[in-house]
């Protein structure tokens, strides 16, 4: 008995201050302008197109015009509930007379201007399947459901579905994968656009791959845009009971270059929400995560192990807590270290601007040749804002323009040195419950701090020399110090022995305000005006040819002629419903 399409959806609440961008349910047809996130540039494939360009149009390699049924022009139209659907002598399928599947076998192949368009459901296979999609630029191939709103289903079957997407020009959007059925683009595709998708899987049963969304080796020009990518778990028995291990929300193959992970919700899945790459032969490069609302995955929201030029921006992730295999880092960098004679590790690696909150640390740095953490709002922390765990193998990072607030300790060098430049600069952090700062002597006689704002309710600021590293980190006793004037602060670290060189460091008040709200400083915050641009900046410039002056919000900096310390620039003008007036 075939049964009608019963979508399932999990609904959760979730509270997103309106840092970023969100994702509205608007039908997938609307060719809206996009606005890629700071520092990524827009997608040259798979944001924008649509397939009602083909109204009143021929479809050349059917020799028909396109027909339409009511959501759009079609060739190949599918509804395995119709009750005179078949296969046979019916290549193309009609309203009147569908198909039962697209499929030939186990294959479909799909030339340039084809419009399948897919009803009824859940289409349930075993194993894979596979979609060759020939398109090109101006005649792109899509297989759709009519909208986001009325996904159709295609579900696993005894064995995981694999859908096997080998593809040029393709769009794949409004379909539902569900109960161990995944889409996968696979290696040496390019231009491939999966959107408005939801892949989840039966609550408990078990997952079906280690990612739920992965680009295989090889591919360039993916996008993966606004999809919901939730529930994917996989289990292993382990001493008789049943454990969960990696099954990940989105992952990047070696060798791909050019994959956009755009404003997509990822959430509860048994590894990371995404993950770029696990010991890749070919790094992947270009790679661009932004306007993602990821949370409460098993291990972590990003996960950056070896992979080049890659961009982290105005993002959102929140719940990430410890687990058998991962400290609760809402966003670790180089997880397996650098291996520079293998090419193992990340590289040119940019965390931008992102939201990052009720996790149990904010940012890990494990190993990184070159990296930048730049103007994040990092809050709501059980422990560390950001912990530097730091590979030997590490040559260069910086740390600027953040504000680090609510957490227990703001900066901290936990253990592992090597690295060759540390920079800290322009930050503000505050409101913190053990310290501002720790370091160790490995890593603080390379660091430069400059330009830093502290500030712990009108009390000594407490910094950690980590010297002593056989003492409880918890403990005062032995190695905390205090600076209570920002002249103090460098020289505080110095008397320890600790080397570090820096100026232009304040203690005062940045009266930060409610942090649900816009601006986060009030009119006289010791933050306003107090620091000239950082040339971080102009590198990201040189490099990618891109502005990143940039707050959080994206308001552009500076509003008058000096920058603000951390992440908030000061308006002028305030955005509506803001309290404060002018500027001082």
């Amino acid at each position: 008995m075939i049964r009608p399409l019963l979508t399932v959806v999990f609904l959760i609440a979730v509270a997103v201050e309106p840092l970023v961008a969100q994702q509205t349910s608007e039908h997938a047809d609307a060719a809206v302008e996009y606005q890629p996130p700071v520092g990524i540039p827009a997608p040259t494939f798979g944001i924008n197109e649509t397939h009602r360009s083909y109204v009143g149009k021929t479809y050349e390699a059917g020799g028909f015009r396109y027909k339409d049924a009511g959501h759009g022009p079609y060739t190949h139209y599918i509804d395995n509930t119709h009750p005179d659907a078949t296969n046979e002598d019916n290549p193309y399928g009609t309203l009147e007379k569908p198909r039962r599947d697209i499929f030939a076998g186990r294959n479909a192949s799909l030339p340039a201007g084809s419009i399948v368009e897919i009803h009824g459901g859940p289409y349930t296979f075993s194993g894979w399947r596979s979609i060759t999609a020939r398109g090109m630029r101006k005649k792109p191939v899509f297989v759709r459901g009519v909208s986001a709103e009325k996904r159709v289903r295609i579900q696993g079957g005894d064995k995981a579905g694999q859908m096997r997407l080998e593809a040029s020009y393709l769009i794949m959007e409004n379909v539902e994968f569900y109960d161990r059925a995944f889409p996968q683009v696979w290696g040496a595709s390019d231009h491939v656009s999966l959107r408005h998708l939801e892949v989840h899987n039966r609550p408990g049963k078990g997952g079906a791959s280690g990612t739920a969304i992965f680009t295989g080796s090889g591919a360039t020009d993916i996008v993966v845009y606004k999809n919901h990518i939730h529930h994917n778990e996989r289990f292993k028995l382990r001493d008789g009971r049943r454990m969960p291990y990696d099954c990940h929300g989105i992952g990047a193959g070696s060798g791909n270059e050019r994959i956009w992970i755009l404003n997509n919700h990822v959430h509860h899945n048994s590894g990371d929400a995404f993950q770029a790459s696990h010991l890749a032969k070919v790094p992947p490069r270009f790679v661009y995560v932004g306007g993602n609302v990821f949370h409460e995955d098993r291990e972590n929201g990003v996960d950056l192990k070896t992979i080049h030029d890659v961009v982290v921006s105005q993002n959102t992730l929140y719940g990430y807590e410890s687990s058998a295999s991962s400290s609760g880092d809402a966003i670790v960098v180089g997880s397996n270290g650098c291996t520079p004679d293998k090419g193992f590790g990340p590289d040119n690696a940019w965390i931008l601007f992102n939201d990052i909150k009720d996790s149990q640390t904010g940012i890990r740095v494990e190993g990184v040749y070159h990296g930048w953490i730049m103007g994040n709002y990092i809050h709501d922390i059980r422990g560390s804002g950001i912990t530097l765990d730091i590979d030997p193998d590490s040559i260069r990072l910086a740390i600027v323009g953040n504000t680090i607030a609510s957490v227990r300790e703001g900066i901290h060098h936990h253990w592992r040195s090597g690295i060759k430049q540390v920079s800290i600069e322009n930050n503000l952090i505050a409101d913190f419950s053990l310290s501002a700062l720790a370091l160790g002597s490995e890593v603080g006689h390379v660091t430069t701090l400059r330009n830093n704002l502290f500030w712990a309710g009108g009390k000594s600021i407490p910094f950690i020399d980590n010297l002593n590293t056989s003492d409880p980190r918890d403990t005062f006793e032995h190695r905390t110090f205090y600076a209570s004037t920002g002249k103090q602060v460098v020289g505080a670290w110095n008397n320890r022995g600790i080397r570090l060189t820096g100026r232009g460091n304040i203690v005062a008040d940045p009266a930060l305000i409610d942090k649900k709200s816009y601006p986060a400083l009030k009119k006289g915050s010791a933050a306003i005006d107090k620091t000239a641009p950082s040339g971080e900046f102009d590198s990201f410039h040189i490099m990618y040819g891109l502005d990143i002056r940039r707050d959080i919000t994206g308001h552009p900096r500076p509003e008058d002629d000096a920058w603000d310390l951390g992440a908030f620039e000061y308006r002028t003008a305030q955005p509506a419903g803001a309290q404060e007036g002018t500027k001082k």
